[in-house]
């Protein structure tokens, strides 16, 4: 009984990570990758035609996670900026949107105005991952156990530490990405603004 449990719990987690990963394979996305995996990032002010195309990957890339948020344009703008700076690229959210979503937040500076910002933070998509990782976690040393014993089931161990690994990458990435996101986005001063509307009329 506690083998097939292991059993299913290892399969779905190890289907669910897989299935997270494919927006990575797709083929518009193939440049991209290419273009980051291959160590040869620049600026498109300083790229021949091969860094011209991957510049032009990167900005698709951009657009599609914008109009999957339905990012303003001024935000849109915000996100292509990073494309003149590769090394800071959030390649990992952009190619996995649904990890990510865009909230709207308010908040209070020094000076008692009140500000509202857009910003990115995790969505269910993310959430579900890292309760992957804990159920890996949980599995895995009976898993190994089972095994052990039965030879056929040597194949649980192995999923649960491929899925590990590839879902702890995942979600490291889309973290780090997260915070680079919202590093670009603009803010507004809400109070400011609603002063400079009512004198314009």
């Amino acid at each position: 009984m506690l083998a097939t449990i292991i059993g299913f719990l290892t399969v779905g987690v190890s289907v669910f990570v897989a299935v997270s990963f494919l927006p990575a394979i797709q083929p518009q996305n193939a440049a991209l990758l290419r273009w980051v995996r291959g160590g040869s990032v620049r600026p498109p002010s300083d790229a021949g035609r091969n860094g011209d195309r991957f510049s032009q990957a990167a900005r698709e890339a951009v657009n599609r996670f914008a109009r999957h948020h339905r990012a303003t344009d001024q935000e849109t703008q915000a996100l292509l900026g990073l494309v003149t700076r590769p090394t800071l690229l959030p390649v990992t959210a952009l190619l996995h949107p649904t990890l990510v979503r865009l909230t709207t937040q308010g908040s209070k500076n020094a000076a008692g105005q009140r500000k509202t910002a857009r910003v990115f933070e995790r969505n269910g998509h993310l959430t579900a991952l890292m309760a992957c990782l804990t159920v890996i976690a949980v599995i895995f040393p009976p898993s190994v156990g089972i095994a052990l014993g039965r030879s056929s089931y040597w194949l649980f161990p192995l999923l649960n530490v491929l899925a590990f690994i590839k879902c702890w990458a995942l979600v490291r990435a889309v973290m780090a990405d997260i915070g680079v996101l919202n590093l670009v986005m603009p803010r507004e001063d809400t109070e400011g603004a609603d002063a400079r509307r009512l004198s314009d009329d």
